[in-house]
């Protein structure tokens, strides 16, 4: 079982990804439904959003927000009950037993 890590700097980064998604017009709850922390791979995801052509344009944002994070997914969630829609996922680690690909 790999060694649980805990970045408390990943807070400081999920509210400067919300602030930069407001200032262009992307609003929380309705655009998107929320924006997770992924500590396993220092990252952050970006679940929920309506709209395939807002998850590109999120996932551009992302990049020119944290140009390190060269590991993520953008991936359609059509099942379940929460955060159903598109999912734009960014990290700085590729996360173990994933298979990622850099976008």
């Amino acid at each position: 079982m790999p060694e649980f890590r805990f970045y408390p700097e990943l807070f400081e980064c999920r509210t400067k990804l919300l602030d930069v998604l407001e200032d262009n017009d992307y609003q929380w709850l309705s655009h998107f439904s929320a924006v997770d922390l992924v500590h396993e791979a220092y990252g952050l995801e970006v679940c929920g959003i309506k709209d395939e052509e807002d998850a590109i344009y999120i996932d551009s944002i992302f990049h020119a927000l944290f140009p390190d994070w060269k590991y993520g997914c953008r991936c359609l969630k059509d099942y379940g009950d929460r955060d159903v829609g598109w999912r734009v996922k960014r990290c700085r680690d590729q996360e173990q037993g994933e298979s990622w690909q850099r976008v």
